[in-house]
C-alpha cells in the first residue's frame, strides 16, 4: 500500500492546457511538445501557432498536464523507500473448555453457534492500507486505517456487512530548494463498504474462512501545506491547498475468522483508481 509532493496540482489543474511550475514560483500556461534529458520544449497556450520555447528541466519543479496527470522534476532522482508499519497481532480470545453448566469467560456467541442461528455483530477494524494509484503510493506509502460497522451472519453460509473506514497517512515533508520549501502533504480517505460474504464451515467451527465482495463509495481529501516567496523576495508565505473527490467502485475480499478475530485482505477498485489493498484485523462484538 511509497518522496514526491503534490504541491499545486489539486487546486490549480486546468483540463484545457498544460501548466509548467518553475522553482522560482512562476507558472507557464503551455502545450508541452517534448521533454529531453535536459530541456522541456513547449508552445505558449495563448499562441499555439507561434514559435516553440524551451526551458531547462533544472528550473522546473512540476508539470500538470491537461488530463490531470502530473510530473515532478527533482534535483536528484532517488528511489523512495517506505517502511510499511507491521500490523499489531492480537491473539484470539481464549475460551475455556467447560461443561455446559459452567459460565464461559468469552462472549456468548461463538463461531460454532453461528452455524445454527443468525448472529448480529459490530466489527471493530484496524490495519494498514496501500494505494494502487502510483502517485499516491509514492508519496504516502502504507497508511493506517481504522473502522467499524454492523454485520449479520446467517446459518445458510451467507453474511453481510456495512462498514465505514478511516484511512490516514503519516505526513510527508521534504525540504525544497528555490522559492518553495517545507512542503507537507496529507491524505485522508473514508471508504463505505457494503459487502456480502460466503463462509465455509470447518470441523468444530474453530476456524471459519470466508470470501466476499460488494460496492464501495470512497471520499478522498488531499491537503498540501508549503511555504513560498516571490522571485527576489526574502519573505516566506505559508500556503495551503486542498481538494476532495468522491468515487464509486467495488471491493473483493477474503479472510478467516478465529473465534471473534477476523484476519482479512481487501482489494478496492474505483475509476480513477482511488482504491488499494487493505490488510485488516477485526474484533467482532456479538449483539445477541
Amino acid at each position: 500500500m511509497k518522496v514526491f509532493i503534490l504541491l499545486l496540482v489539486l487546486s490549480c489543474i486546468c483540463f484545457a492546457q498544460d501548466t509548467i511550475y518553475k522553482t522560482d514560483g512562476t507558472e507557464i500556461k503551455s502545450k508541452v511538445i517534448e521533454i529531453t534529458n535536459d530541456l522541456i520544449k513547449y508552445k505558449k497556450f495563448s499562441n499555439l501557432d507561434g514559435p516553440s520555447y524551451t526551458v531547462s528541466k533544472a528550473d522546473v519543479f512540476m508539470i500538470v498536464y491537461q488530463n490531470g496527470e502530473r510530473e515532478v522534476f527533482k534535483k536528484k532522482e532517488q528511489p523512495v523507500k517506505v517502511e510499511e508499519p507491521k500490523p499489531e497481532y492480537q491473539a484470539p480470545t481464549p475460551v475455556r473448555e467447560t461443561p455446559a453448566t459452567e459460565i464461559r469467560y468469552a462472549p456468548s456467541t461463538t463461531p460454532q453457534e453461528a452455524f445454527t442461528k443468525t448472529v448480529f455483530y459490530i466489527p471493530i477494524k484496524f490495519g494498514v492500507h496501500s494505494y494502487t494509484e502510483e502517485a499516491f503510493s509514492k508519496i504516502y506509502g502504507a497508511c493506517y486505517m481504522v473502522g467499524a460497522g454492523i454485520g449479520v451472519w446467517f446459518p445458510n453460509h451467507i453474511a453481510g456487512e456495512l462498514s465505514v473506514d478511516l484511512i490516514y497517512n503519516r505526513s510527508t515533508k521534504v525540504e525544497m530548494t528555490g522559492n518553495i520549501r517545507d512542503a507537507e502533504a496529507n491524505l485522508t480517505a473514508i471508504p463505505i463498504n457494503l459487502t456480502t460474504y460466503f463462509w465455509f464451515e470447518f470441523p468444530e467451527g474453530k476456524i471459519v474462512p470466508y470470501i466476499g465482495g460488494g460496492v464501495t463509495h470512497i471520499s478522498v481529501t488531499e491537503t498540501v501545506e508549503f511555504e513560498t516567496r516571490p522571485y527576489g523576495s526574502s519573505t516566506w508565505t505559508k500556503k495551503e491547498l486542498s481538494e476532495s473527490v468522491d468515487k464509486w467502485g467495488f471491493n473483493l475480499l477474503g479472510g478467516v475468522q478465529i473465534y471473534f478475530l477476523d484476519i482479512e485482505l481487501r482489494y478496492t477498485k474505483t475509476d480513477p483508481n482511488l482504491g488499494g489493498i487493505s490488510f485488516m484485523a477485526s474484533f467482532n462484538l456479538p449483539l445477541n
